[in-house]
């Protein structure tokens, strides 16, 4: 109990600058990022991966948009996942290296290395990302069940057990489908030459099922799968013979971390020498195979890390080619390596013991250093701008982070650099013209949105620019925007926010009254518009 309690408190040390960090990215999207989350019914909630909706609707439910909760669910999950790694490692070793006698030493500096190493900080500070770290609990959870109960018979209440655990890491995220692939490498490669098919027959039908289910829901995006935009899915699969190098360098070395990696496409076998690449994997796969005898556990390690990845990185594309999150639930094929190699040093358990701890010491200070990056949407967004300097995404995330924080002037010159690099898109024009008026130059954030509206006509930038010419005294043309933003979108509740405005500054406030009134029925809870209606009806005076 004291060493978890010590290692609990280590992890909220480490994490802790990231503890109070912003909603991000897919943060917004989800049901409790958005504006009007208390109204959403538990089908929304739960209608992509319920077992992870379910935790999301209960951190909303406990503590509403304060960030706080959601964070620390997150690192009390990613704990639990670094005990069950501790749980994973034990037997393990008892079954592939018996003669081994430092276990407990060895599964301590294991499920410390997962709990500190600082590659795992995006999957535990970005709160979308605890679909990785709740799925691979719930794997893990299945597979310290499989390793502990393999030495006997697999009784029907164990196979039951493991087949629970994996659905609900499935329902959870999907790339909990390759884990059977795990139980089966086990079997195959631990000295005792036992074969569990009671299991494995029951729980690849059910992955299978999963994998259904995946390609389901890939048909129906554009962000992964094969309607993918930007990439095919052989140019995914050569980039992602580079791209699992990559992962390994950040998991040695793990210095540039970033959260927007500007990795290139490999179009083609010989492009960005991809095929060295595939050469290098085939070789470990040999080399594994070829030492299944002598080194076991690294043998199982190395092909479990490659099938666990397999998911997110090989044919199927994604548009994030590189994303250090997609680590998280294959890291126990690196933790099967390191266990194996450091086992091999036959110094005492006490100077083995005091060599771990430095290096976890040295861990917790990188993951300290860089969840302070996640703790700050500016500072996260300028570490990546200075790591990805000619990728378009971080580029405009960083302008609207300096717009946010008033940085007006900044935040202009950033729009500038980030709009040339990609094709003109109708949100970053939004934005900018939104820093522009910040900055006093309505004309400039006029006309900026207006260009947006070429490109996009939305409800959202027509009200845009009619409550920019409202602000000016402008009533004829901003009325006239209104309208249109009306006519695109009548359910866009800020449009008769703004026309309210417009007529309160000239003093109709009888006229701006049932504008405000309707905003409200639209959005019960929009503050502004509740605050303007209270205004309106003060001066409006009882109706006639």
């Amino acid at each position: 109990m004291g060493f978890a309690a010590a290692a609990l408190l280590a992890a909220f040390i480490a994490y802790g600058p990231a503890l109070d960090g912003p909603f991000l990215l897919d943060d917004l999207y989800l049901p409790f990022g958005r504006p009007h989350a208390g109204r959403y019914t538990s089908e929304v909630w739960l209608a992509q991966r319920p077992v992870l909706g379910l935790t999301f609707w209960a951190n909303y439910v406990l503590s509403g948009t304060s960030t706080f909760p959601y964070h620390a669910v997150n690192l009390l999950l990613h704990f639990c996942v670094a005990a069950l790694v501790f749980l994973i490692v034990k037997p393990a070793l008892r079954q592939f290296a018996p003669q081994e006698r430092r276990r407990d030493l060895l599964a301590a500096l294991a499920a410390g290395f997962f709990l500190l190493h600082p590659i795992h900080t995006e999957a535990v500070a970005y709160i979308a990302s605890r679909s990785d770290v709740l799925s691979t609990l719930f794997c893990y959870a299945a597979l310290a069940v499989f390793l502990w109960k393999r030495e006997a018979t697999l009784t029907i209440a164990t196979i039951a057990a493991i087949l629970v655990l994996f659905g609900l890491g499935l329902l959870s995220k999907e790339q909990a489908a390759a884990l059977p692939a795990a139980f089966l490498l086990i079997d195959l490669l631990a000295p005792d030459g036992k074969r569990n098919w009671r299991l494995h027959l029951p729980i690849f039908g059910t992955g299978l099922l999963g994998a259904a289910y995946v390609f389901y829901k890939l048909a129906q995006s554009d962000s992964a799968g094969f309607k993918t935009q930007g990439i095919a899915w052989y140019e995914y699969l050569f980039t992602e013979w580079r791209a699992f190098w990559y992962y390994i360098r950040l998991t040695v070395v793990p210095a540039g971390q970033n959260v927007d990696h500007d990795f290139a496409i490999s179009r083609s076998p010989a492009d960005h020498l991809a095929i060295a690449g595939l050469v290098a994997l085939l070789a470990i796969v040999g080399i594994a195979v070829w030492k299944r005898r002598t080194a076991p556990l690294a043998a199982a390690g190395v092909l479990i890390l490659i099938a666990l990845l397999a998911p997110t990185s090989s044919f199927i594309p994604i548009q994030d080619v590189v994303a250090e999150r997609r680590m998280y639930f294959p890291f126990i094929g690196i933790v099967f390596i390191g266990v194996d190699l450091l086992r091999r040093w036959q110094a005492p358990a006490r100077l083995v013991a005091y060599a771990g701890a430095a290096v976890l010491l040295l861990l917790a200070a990188l993951t300290y250093s860089r969840a302070a990056v996640w703790g700050s949407e500016l500072a996260l967004w300028e570490d990546s701008v200075r790591k990805s300097p000619n990728k378009w995404r971080p580029r405009f995330q960083y302008a609207y982070a300096l717009f946010e924080s008033n940085r007006c002037d900044e935040a202009n010159r950033e729009f500038a650099v980030a709009a040339p690099l990609a094709a003109p898109d109708p949100r970053l024009l939004l934005d900018w013209g939104l820093s522009l008026d910040c900055a006093g130059k309505p004309d400039e954030a006029i006309a900026k949105i207006s260009e947006a509206t070429q490109l996009e006509n939305t409800a959202h930038a027509q009200a845009t620019i009619g409550m920019l010419h409202g602000k000016q005294g402008h009533a004829e043309p901003a009325l006239k925007a209104l309208a249109e933003a009306e006519r695109i979108n009548p359910q866009f509740a800020m449009t008769y926010v703004y026309r309210g405005n417009v007529y309160a500054s000239q003093n109709r406030w009888k006229d701006a009254l049932p504008e405000y009134e309707k905003a409200v029925r639209l959005e019960p809870d929009n503050a502004v518009a509740i605050q303007a209606l209270a205004l309106a009806r003060r001066h409006a005076g009882p109706r006639q």
